[in-house]
């Protein structure tokens, strides 16, 4: 999964290791109730996702709130998305990002592998 911001939100500031932030800071204005647009979304890709798999379903929006994500959330994403043999490594709640004011962080509800990467280096995520 790789990360976007919508229009109009600010940058991200360093984040601290005890809160990996892997999305950018998300304004005040967006969390004010009055903006109807998603304040982040995810971009499924990678060699695991199968080539036929649509580019026009890859994008998840996120919501003010959060957004889960795993087989339980997005069925079918992850039946067409992926091989049955790959399946087995997505968890029903595979991992959550969270947002604040000052920004998301990703949140790991899984024992299944989690890998951040970020300024080319990947640091494994633990439930």
């Amino acid at each position: 999964w790789s990360s976007g911001k919508s229009a109009g939100a600010a940058e991200a500031s360093s984040p601290s290791p005890a809160s990996p932030s892997i999305l950018p800071a998300i304004s005040d204005t967006q969390f004010d109730g009055r903006s109807d647009r998603a304040p982040f979304w995810l971009l499924l890709g990678g060699s695991a996702v199968r080539g036929s798999f649509p580019e026009a379903q890859r994008r998840l929006e996120g919501k003010h709130e959060g957004l889960t994500v795993g087989r339980a959330h997005q069925q079918s994403l992850h039946t067409n998305a992926f091989d049955p043999a790959l399946r087995q490594y997505l968890s029903r709640d595979h991992f959550r990002v969270e947002c604040g004011r000052s920004g998301c962080r990703l949140v790991a509800l899984s024992s299944n592998p989690i890998w951040l990467r970020r300024a080319g280096s990947r640091t494994p995520q633990e439930a």
